[in-house]
C-alpha cells in the first residue's frame, strides 16, 4: 500500500511531537501544540458563570468612586491619578508580579465641569458685544461681586445697565506751529468710553468648578475695546492657569485622602 504526500507529512509531524512537547514544557509562556486542522473555541458563554469578573465602572462623582472601590478593595489594586485631566483610574484585578491578573475589573473617575465654570471659561478673554457682556452678568448675578473703576461696589443690575448704555466718544486735536522757516503740524486721535469711571472694572466670580471640589473665586478684569465701530467688552480671568493648578492639587489630595483607609495604593500618573 502506498502512502500519499499528506499521509507521509502527518507521520513525520507525529513523530516529532514528543520532542516538541519537551521543549514547550521548558518555557514559562502558556502555549499549546495545536494541529492546524483544529481551532480554539470560547466556551464561556455555555458555562453557568464567567471565568473572571469583568466590569468597567465610570462615574463623575467622587463619593460613588470611593464607595465602589471600598466594596472591591484589595492589596493588589492600584489607583492612578491624573490631576491635569481631573481623572483617576482604578484597576481592581491588577494582581502582582508572581500572579498578574487580567485587569478586566476597573473603575474610572472623571470630574465634570459645572455649568457655572463652563460659562466662565466660554467668556474668558473673548471679545463680547455689549449685550453679551450684559447678559452674562445678569445670568450669573448670584455668583458675582462687582467693583467699579472708581472702587465702588456695584450691583449686577447696575453693571449690566452701564455696559448696555456704553457709548464711545471720538476726539481729534491738531497742534500746528508756523515760523519763518516752515510749517509743522501733528494730529492726535483719541477714542474713549464715555463715563468710564462708572463702569464695572473687577468682577469676582464664585463657583464650584468641578463636582466634588470646593468653591473657588475667580477674579475677572473688565476692559473696553474701542478699536472697531462698536465697543467690545473683554473679561480676562486673572491668573487662570494658577487657579487650574490649585484645582489639580485639590483633586489629587481629594483622591489620596479618599483612599487613606483602603488596602489599595495610589500613584500620580497615567497608564
Amino acid at each position: 500500500m502506498s502512502l500519499d504526500k499528506s499521509a507521509i507529512q502527518l507521520i513525520q509531524e507525529s513523530a516529532n511531537i514528543p520532542s516538541l512537547l519537551t521543549q514547550l514544557s521548558a518555557t514559562k509562556v502558556p502555549v499549546a501544540l495545536v494541529p492546524d486542522s483544529f481551532s480554539v473555541k470560547d466556551l464561556e458563554k455555555y458555562m453557568p458563570f464567567r471565568a473572571s469578573y469583568r466590569l468597567n465602572f465610570n462615574t463623575a462623582l467622587p463619593s460613588d468612586f470611593f464607595d465602589y472601590a471600598q466594596e472591591y478593595d484589595n492589596d493588589n489594586a492600584k489607583c492612578f491619578i491624573d490631576p491635569e485631566s481631573m481623572s483617576a483610574s482604578l484597576i481592581l484585578d491588577l494582581g502582582n508580579e508572581d500572579q498578574p491578573e487580567h485587569q478586566n475589573h476597573t473603575a474610572n473617575l472623571n470630574l465634570k465641569r459645572t455649568e457655572a465654570y463652563r460659562a466662565l471659561l466660554s467668556i474668558a478673554s473673548a471679545k463680547l458685544s455689549q449685550k453679551e457682556a450684559g447678559d452674562f452678568i445678569e445670568d450669573w448675578a448670584d455668583h458675582l461681586n462687582i467693583t467699579s473703576t472708581a472702587g465702588e461696589v456695584m450691583t449686577p443690575a447696575q453693571a449690566s445697565k452701564k455696559l448696555r448704555d456704553l457709548t464711545i466718544e471720538a476726539a481729534r486735536s491738531i497742534n500746528s506751529k508756523v515760523d519763518d522757516f516752515g510749517y509743522q503740524a501733528s494730529a492726535l486721535d483719541s477714542v474713549e468710553a464715555k463715563n468710564s469711571d462708572a463702569l464695572p472694572s473687577f468682577i469676582d466670580f464664585k463657583c464650584i468648578p468641578y463636582q466634588g471640589l470646593g468653591e473657588t473665586t475667580f477674579q475677572l478684569r473688565l476692559s473696553i475695546l474701542t478699536g472697531s465701530d462698536k465697543p467690545c467688552v473683554s473679561l480676562r480671568v486673572i491668573k487662570l492657569e494658577s487657579k487650574k493648578e490649585d484645582m489639580a492639587n485639590e483633586f489629587k489630595a481629594l483622591v489620596v485622602d479618599g483612599f487613606k483607609d483602603n488596602l489599595l495604593q495610589t500613584f500620580i500618573g497615567t497608564i
